[in-house]
Protein backbone atom coordinates (compact mmCIF):
# COMPACT_ATOMS: atom_id res chain seq x y z
CA UNK A 1 0.00 0.00 0.00
CA UNK A 2 1.38 3.39 -0.99
CA UNK A 3 1.48 5.82 1.95
CA UNK A 4 3.76 8.64 0.76
CA UNK A 5 4.91 10.48 -2.36
CA UNK A 6 8.32 12.20 -2.33
CA UNK A 7 9.09 15.05 -4.75
CA UNK A 8 12.32 16.65 -5.86
CA UNK A 9 12.14 20.47 -6.00
CA UNK A 10 14.57 21.95 -8.54
CA UNK A 11 13.55 20.98 -12.06
CA UNK A 12 10.30 19.42 -10.85
CA UNK A 13 8.44 21.97 -8.76
CA UNK A 14 10.70 24.92 -9.54
CA UNK A 15 12.17 25.84 -12.88
CA UNK A 16 15.93 26.49 -12.94
CA UNK A 17 17.40 29.46 -14.87
CA UNK A 18 21.11 30.20 -14.56
CA UNK A 19 20.79 33.46 -16.49
CA UNK A 20 19.01 35.07 -13.53
CA UNK A 21 21.99 34.33 -11.31
CA UNK A 22 24.56 35.57 -13.83
CA UNK A 23 22.61 38.74 -14.67
CA UNK A 24 22.52 39.68 -10.99
CA UNK A 25 26.35 39.69 -10.95
CA UNK A 26 27.04 41.66 -14.15
CA UNK A 27 27.61 44.86 -12.19
CA UNK A 28 30.63 43.12 -10.63
CA UNK A 29 31.86 41.40 -13.79
CA UNK A 30 30.43 42.61 -17.09
CA UNK A 31 31.72 39.75 -19.24
CA UNK A 32 30.53 36.93 -16.97
CA UNK A 33 28.83 34.17 -18.97
CA UNK A 34 26.58 31.31 -17.92
CA UNK A 35 29.14 28.72 -19.07
CA UNK A 36 31.91 30.39 -17.07
CA UNK A 37 29.72 30.59 -13.96
CA UNK A 38 28.50 27.00 -14.18
CA UNK A 39 32.03 25.73 -14.80
CA UNK A 40 33.16 27.44 -11.58
CA UNK A 41 30.09 26.32 -9.65
CA UNK A 42 30.67 22.65 -10.50
CA UNK A 43 34.47 22.82 -10.26
CA UNK A 44 35.78 19.70 -8.47
CA UNK A 45 32.22 18.91 -7.48
CA UNK A 46 33.00 16.13 -5.00
CA UNK A 47 35.43 18.43 -3.19
CA UNK A 48 33.21 21.51 -3.11
CA UNK A 49 29.52 21.46 -4.14
CA UNK A 50 28.75 17.98 -2.83
CA UNK A 51 30.24 18.93 0.52
CA UNK A 52 28.56 22.33 0.63
CA UNK A 53 25.16 20.74 -0.07
CA UNK A 54 25.67 18.52 2.97
CA UNK A 55 27.12 21.25 5.23
CA UNK A 56 30.57 19.66 5.33
CA UNK A 57 32.34 22.83 4.18
CA UNK A 58 31.49 26.44 4.96
CA UNK A 59 29.76 29.09 2.90
CA UNK A 60 33.05 31.00 2.72
CA UNK A 61 34.96 27.96 1.47
CA UNK A 62 32.50 27.16 -1.30
CA UNK A 63 31.70 30.63 -2.59
CA UNK A 64 35.30 31.68 -2.11
CA UNK A 65 36.29 28.93 -4.52
CA UNK A 66 33.61 29.94 -7.04
CA UNK A 67 34.65 33.58 -6.77
CA UNK A 68 38.30 32.78 -7.36
CA UNK A 69 37.38 31.02 -10.60
CA UNK A 70 35.22 33.82 -12.02
CA UNK A 71 37.08 36.79 -10.59
CA UNK A 72 34.56 38.01 -8.00
CA UNK A 73 35.76 38.31 -4.41
CA UNK A 74 32.46 39.35 -2.80
CA UNK A 75 31.31 36.11 -1.11
CA UNK A 76 28.12 37.72 0.24
CA UNK A 77 26.99 38.77 -3.23
CA UNK A 78 27.78 35.39 -4.72
CA UNK A 79 25.75 33.68 -2.02
CA UNK A 80 22.82 36.09 -2.27
CA UNK A 81 22.73 35.95 -6.09
CA UNK A 82 22.32 32.18 -6.07
CA UNK A 83 18.82 32.62 -4.67
CA UNK A 84 17.82 33.73 -8.17
CA UNK A 85 18.45 30.24 -9.59
CA UNK A 86 14.83 29.14 -9.14
CA UNK A 87 12.56 30.78 -11.70
CA UNK A 88 8.92 29.85 -12.35
CA UNK A 89 6.87 27.52 -10.17
CA UNK A 90 5.18 24.58 -11.90
CA UNK A 91 1.58 25.20 -10.85
CA UNK A 92 0.42 21.95 -12.45
CA UNK A 93 2.72 20.05 -10.08
CA UNK A 94 1.39 22.08 -7.14
CA UNK A 95 -2.17 21.13 -8.09
CA UNK A 96 -1.08 17.50 -8.29
CA UNK A 97 0.42 17.72 -4.80
CA UNK A 98 -2.80 19.24 -3.44
CA UNK A 99 -4.77 16.28 -4.78
CA UNK A 100 -2.30 13.75 -3.40
CA UNK A 101 -2.50 15.29 0.07
CA UNK A 102 -6.07 14.00 0.42
CA UNK A 103 -4.87 10.42 0.66
CA UNK A 104 -1.10 10.36 1.05
CA UNK A 105 1.68 11.96 3.00
CA UNK A 106 3.75 14.19 0.75
CA UNK A 107 7.41 15.06 1.26
CA UNK A 108 10.10 16.96 -0.62
CA UNK A 109 13.72 15.82 -0.86
CA UNK A 110 16.11 18.31 -2.44
CA UNK A 111 19.85 18.45 -3.00
CA UNK A 112 20.22 22.07 -1.98
CA UNK A 113 22.52 24.49 -0.28
CA UNK A 114 21.24 27.02 2.30
CA UNK A 115 20.55 29.71 -0.31
CA UNK A 116 17.92 27.56 -2.00
CA UNK A 117 16.08 26.81 1.23
CA UNK A 118 16.16 30.50 2.13
CA UNK A 119 14.58 31.40 -1.23
CA UNK A 120 11.89 28.70 -0.95
CA UNK A 121 10.91 29.87 2.54
CA UNK A 122 10.94 33.52 1.50
CA UNK A 123 8.67 32.94 -1.52
CA UNK A 124 6.38 30.58 0.44
CA UNK A 125 4.74 29.19 -2.70
CA UNK A 126 4.61 25.52 -1.78
CA UNK A 127 6.46 24.68 1.45
CA UNK A 128 3.14 24.51 3.32
CA UNK A 129 1.90 21.73 1.03
CA UNK A 130 4.38 19.17 2.36
CA UNK A 131 4.26 17.16 5.54
CA UNK A 132 7.97 17.94 5.71
CA UNK A 133 10.70 19.24 3.40
CA UNK A 134 14.16 17.67 3.53
CA UNK A 135 17.09 19.74 2.24
CA UNK A 136 20.41 17.94 1.88
CA UNK A 137 22.35 20.62 3.73
CA UNK A 138 20.10 20.08 6.78
CA UNK A 139 20.20 16.28 6.86
CA UNK A 140 23.85 15.89 5.90
CA UNK A 141 23.11 13.54 2.99
CA UNK A 142 22.27 14.04 -0.67
CA UNK A 143 20.69 12.01 -3.44
CA UNK A 144 21.50 9.46 -4.79
CA UNK A 145 23.19 8.35 -1.54
CA UNK A 146 20.94 5.96 0.35
CA UNK A 147 21.22 7.97 3.58
CA UNK A 148 19.12 10.76 2.06
CA UNK A 149 16.16 8.49 1.30
CA UNK A 150 16.55 6.54 4.54
CA UNK A 151 16.22 9.74 6.54
CA UNK A 152 12.63 10.17 5.30
CA UNK A 153 11.76 6.50 5.68
CA UNK A 154 13.09 6.13 9.21
CA UNK A 155 11.83 9.45 10.52
CA UNK A 156 8.30 8.83 9.27
CA UNK A 157 8.03 5.08 9.94
CA UNK A 158 7.77 4.23 6.24
CA UNK A 159 8.88 1.18 4.28
CA UNK A 160 10.50 1.62 0.84
CA UNK A 161 7.64 -0.15 -0.95
CA UNK A 162 5.16 2.28 0.64
CA UNK A 163 6.71 5.28 -1.14
CA UNK A 164 6.88 6.81 -4.60
CA UNK A 165 9.81 9.09 -5.45
CA UNK A 166 9.68 11.63 -8.30
CA UNK A 167 12.79 13.34 -9.72
CA UNK A 168 14.13 14.69 -13.00
CA UNK A 169 17.58 13.14 -12.49
CA UNK A 170 18.01 9.52 -13.57
CA UNK A 171 20.77 8.93 -10.99
CA UNK A 172 18.50 10.03 -8.16
CA UNK A 173 15.69 7.83 -9.46
CA UNK A 174 18.08 4.88 -9.62
CA UNK A 175 19.23 5.58 -6.06
CA UNK A 176 15.66 5.38 -4.79
CA UNK A 177 14.97 2.20 -6.74
CA UNK A 178 18.02 0.49 -5.25
CA UNK A 179 16.34 0.81 -1.85
CA UNK A 180 13.07 -0.63 -3.14
CA UNK A 181 11.26 2.72 -3.46
CA UNK A 182 8.93 3.06 -6.45
CA UNK A 183 10.52 5.83 -8.51
CA UNK A 184 9.45 7.88 -11.53
CA UNK A 185 11.58 10.02 -13.83
CA UNK A 186 9.63 13.11 -14.81
CA UNK A 187 9.82 14.29 -18.42
CA UNK A 188 6.67 16.38 -18.50
CA UNK A 189 3.81 17.03 -16.11
CA UNK A 190 1.04 15.43 -18.17
CA UNK A 191 2.82 12.09 -18.58
CA UNK A 192 3.77 12.12 -14.90
CA UNK A 193 0.17 12.58 -13.79
CA UNK A 194 -1.03 9.86 -16.15
CA UNK A 195 1.61 7.35 -15.01
CA UNK A 196 1.32 8.27 -11.34
CA UNK A 197 -2.45 7.97 -11.08
CA UNK A 198 -2.44 4.75 -13.10
CA UNK A 199 0.10 3.29 -10.66
CA UNK A 200 -1.80 4.51 -7.60
CA UNK A 201 -5.08 3.13 -8.93
CA UNK A 202 -3.49 -0.23 -9.63
CA UNK A 203 -1.82 -0.54 -6.24
CA UNK A 204 -4.82 0.98 -4.46
CA UNK A 205 -7.24 -1.59 -5.81
CA UNK A 206 -4.84 -4.36 -4.90
CA UNK A 207 -3.72 -3.21 -1.47
CA UNK A 208 -6.11 -0.58 -0.07
CA UNK A 209 -6.94 -1.24 3.57
CA UNK A 210 -9.26 0.76 5.79
CA UNK A 211 -7.42 2.40 8.69
CA UNK A 212 -9.36 3.17 11.85
CA UNK A 213 -8.44 5.33 14.83
CA UNK A 214 -9.72 5.55 18.36
CA UNK A 215 -8.38 6.90 21.62
CA UNK A 216 -8.84 6.38 25.31
CA UNK A 217 -7.17 6.26 28.70
CA UNK A 218 -7.85 2.50 29.04
CA UNK A 219 -7.23 2.68 32.78
CA UNK A 220 -8.17 -0.35 34.88
CA UNK A 221 -8.92 -2.28 31.67
CA UNK A 222 -12.45 -3.71 31.64
CA UNK A 223 -15.12 -5.26 29.41
CA UNK A 224 -16.20 -1.89 28.06
CA UNK A 225 -12.72 -1.33 26.68
CA UNK A 226 -12.74 -4.79 25.14
CA UNK A 227 -16.10 -4.16 23.46
CA UNK A 228 -14.88 -0.82 22.09
CA UNK A 229 -11.82 -2.37 20.46
CA UNK A 230 -13.77 -5.37 19.13
CA UNK A 231 -16.49 -3.16 17.62
CA UNK A 232 -13.97 -0.75 16.13
CA UNK A 233 -12.04 -3.53 14.45
CA UNK A 234 -15.22 -4.66 12.68
CA UNK A 235 -15.21 -1.36 10.77
CA UNK A 236 -11.58 -1.34 9.62
CA UNK A 237 -8.68 -3.51 8.50
CA UNK A 238 -6.04 -1.73 10.56
CA UNK A 239 -6.90 -0.32 13.99
CA UNK A 240 -4.66 2.36 15.50
CA UNK A 241 -5.31 3.13 19.17
CA UNK A 242 -4.13 6.32 20.85
CA UNK A 243 -3.43 5.78 24.56
CA UNK A 244 -3.88 8.97 26.60
CA UNK A 245 -0.75 9.95 28.48
CA UNK A 246 -0.80 10.39 32.24
CA UNK A 247 -0.21 14.13 31.83
CA UNK A 248 -3.05 14.61 29.33
CA UNK A 249 -5.47 12.64 31.49
CA UNK A 250 -4.56 14.80 34.48
CA UNK A 251 -4.99 18.07 32.58
CA UNK A 252 -8.11 17.06 30.62
CA UNK A 253 -9.99 14.87 33.11
CA UNK A 254 -8.48 16.18 36.31
CA UNK A 255 -7.21 12.79 37.43
CA UNK A 256 -4.11 10.70 36.94
CA UNK A 257 -4.64 7.08 35.80
CA UNK A 258 -4.13 4.34 38.36
CA UNK A 259 -2.17 2.31 35.81
CA UNK A 260 0.89 4.08 34.33
CA UNK A 261 1.09 4.77 30.59
CA UNK A 262 3.65 2.09 29.71
CA UNK A 263 1.55 -0.63 31.33
CA UNK A 264 -1.67 0.60 29.70
CA UNK A 265 0.03 0.59 26.31
CA UNK A 266 1.28 -2.98 26.77
CA UNK A 267 -2.17 -4.16 27.84
CA UNK A 268 -3.94 -2.62 24.84
CA UNK A 269 -1.23 -3.76 22.45
CA UNK A 270 -1.85 -7.35 23.57
CA UNK A 271 -5.44 -7.21 22.29
CA UNK A 272 -5.86 -9.16 19.05
CA UNK A 273 -8.10 -6.40 17.66
CA UNK A 274 -5.34 -3.77 17.85
CA UNK A 275 -2.75 -3.38 15.10
CA UNK A 276 -0.85 -0.36 16.38
CA UNK A 277 -0.69 1.73 19.53
CA UNK A 278 0.49 5.33 19.80
CA UNK A 279 0.60 7.77 22.74
CA UNK A 280 -2.10 10.45 22.69
CA UNK A 281 -0.31 13.57 23.92
CA UNK A 282 -3.01 16.14 23.06
CA UNK A 283 -6.69 16.27 22.12
CA UNK A 284 -6.17 17.53 18.56
CA UNK A 285 -7.61 14.77 16.36
CA UNK A 286 -6.77 16.68 13.19
CA UNK A 287 -3.08 16.59 14.07
CA UNK A 288 -3.48 12.86 14.72
CA UNK A 289 -5.08 12.44 11.28
CA UNK A 290 -2.17 14.23 9.62
CA UNK A 291 0.19 11.74 11.29
CA UNK A 292 -1.76 8.52 10.73
CA UNK A 293 -4.11 9.27 7.77
CA UNK A 294 -6.92 7.12 9.13
CA UNK A 295 -10.08 6.56 7.09
CA UNK A 296 -12.44 6.07 10.05
CA UNK A 297 -12.52 7.71 13.47
CA UNK A 298 -14.55 6.15 16.25
CA UNK A 299 -16.64 8.06 18.79
CA UNK A 300 -19.16 7.11 21.47
CA UNK A 301 -22.86 6.87 20.60
CA UNK A 302 -23.55 8.69 23.88
CA UNK A 303 -21.56 11.88 23.28
CA UNK A 304 -20.90 14.54 25.89
CA UNK A 305 -22.47 17.99 25.67
CA UNK A 306 -19.19 19.28 24.24
CA UNK A 307 -18.96 16.72 21.44
CA UNK A 308 -21.02 18.57 18.75
CA UNK A 309 -18.70 21.57 19.08
CA UNK A 310 -15.59 19.37 19.06
CA UNK A 311 -16.81 17.48 15.99
CA UNK A 312 -17.66 20.69 14.12
CA UNK A 313 -14.21 22.16 14.81
CA UNK A 314 -12.58 18.91 13.74
CA UNK A 315 -14.43 18.79 10.41
CA UNK A 316 -13.88 22.51 9.76
CA UNK A 317 -10.11 21.99 9.76
CA UNK A 318 -10.45 19.56 6.85
CA UNK A 319 -12.59 22.03 4.93
CA UNK A 320 -10.16 24.87 5.57
CA UNK A 321 -7.15 22.92 4.31
CA UNK A 322 -8.87 21.13 1.43
CA UNK A 323 -8.75 17.58 2.84
CA UNK A 324 -11.46 14.93 2.74
CA UNK A 325 -12.35 14.11 6.36
CA UNK A 326 -12.47 10.56 7.72
CA UNK A 327 -15.78 8.86 8.35
CA UNK A 328 -16.95 9.17 11.97
CA UNK A 329 -18.48 5.96 13.33
CA UNK A 330 -20.29 5.97 16.67
CA UNK A 331 -19.85 2.86 18.79
CA UNK A 332 -22.15 1.72 21.62
CA UNK A 333 -21.15 2.35 25.21
CA UNK A 334 -21.11 -0.68 27.52
CA UNK A 335 -23.40 0.16 30.46
CA UNK A 336 -22.65 -0.68 34.06
CA UNK A 337 -18.86 -0.69 33.79
CA UNK A 338 -16.24 2.06 33.69
CA UNK A 339 -12.81 2.91 35.03
CA UNK A 340 -14.42 5.61 37.20
CA UNK A 341 -16.71 3.06 38.90
CA UNK A 342 -13.77 0.79 39.56
CA UNK A 343 -11.71 3.68 40.86
CA UNK A 344 -14.51 4.50 43.35
CA UNK A 345 -14.66 0.86 44.45
CA UNK A 346 -10.94 0.92 45.10
CA UNK A 347 -11.34 4.06 47.20
CA UNK A 348 -14.04 2.38 49.26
Amino acid sequence: MIKAVIFDIGGVIQGVDWSFVVNSLLDLKKDLSIDTYRSAFYNEREKYLDLYETSKISREDFWGMVGSKIGIKNVDRLSESFEFLYSFVNNDILELIKKLRHNYKVYALSNACPEIEKKAIKDDNYMYLFDKVYFSHNIGARKPDKEAYLRILEENDLKPEECIFIDNNIKNVAGAERLGIHAMLISNTDSLKKDLFAFLEKTGKKNKKIVGYTTGVFDLFHEGHLNLLRNAKEHCDILIVGITTDELSLSFKGKRPVIPLNERMRIVKAMKYVDRIVPQENMDKFEAWKKYRFDVMFASDTPTDEWPKVEAEFLSKFANEGFIPPKIVRLPYTPGVSSTLRRNILKE
